[in-house]
């Protein structure tokens, strides 16, 4: 994987770029400074990576929080993160921060 997130970097081409790289293709999420979101895929062994359309009714927004808050109310049920996968993604991010200081690999599980 690489991530690229930053909207205060000097001269960053991208507010966002991420690739997610699989076995048998690669996504990528970008939005360049000024631009919009783009989502493109492409399979392994294939050309360029293609823009990839979703569907308006099938498109979200972040609401992690809010999800959270409300489900504590008994507003709403958790669709998205569960307790046990947002712990795994608290893994993820401290052997990320691990990475960064030690400048070495962190595997996982902790």
């Amino acid at each position: 994987m690489h991530l690229n997130v930053s909207t205060v970097l000097g001269h960053a081409p991208d507010l966002a770029d991420v690739h997610i790289f699989g076995t048998d293709g690669t996504i990528r999420l970008r939005q360049p400074v000024g631009g919009a979101l783009a989502l493109s895929a492409g399979k392994r062994g294939k050309g360029e990576l293609e823009p990839v359309a979703v569907d308006p009714a099938k498109r979200g927004g972040w609401r992690v929080e809010e999800e959270f808050v409300n489900s504590i109310r008994g507003m709403e049920r958790v669709t998205h993160t569960d307790f046990s996968t947002g712990v795994k993604y608290m893994e993820w991010t401290t052997a990320v921060s691990q990475s960064l200081h030690k400048s070495q690999a962190v595997l996982l599980p902790l």
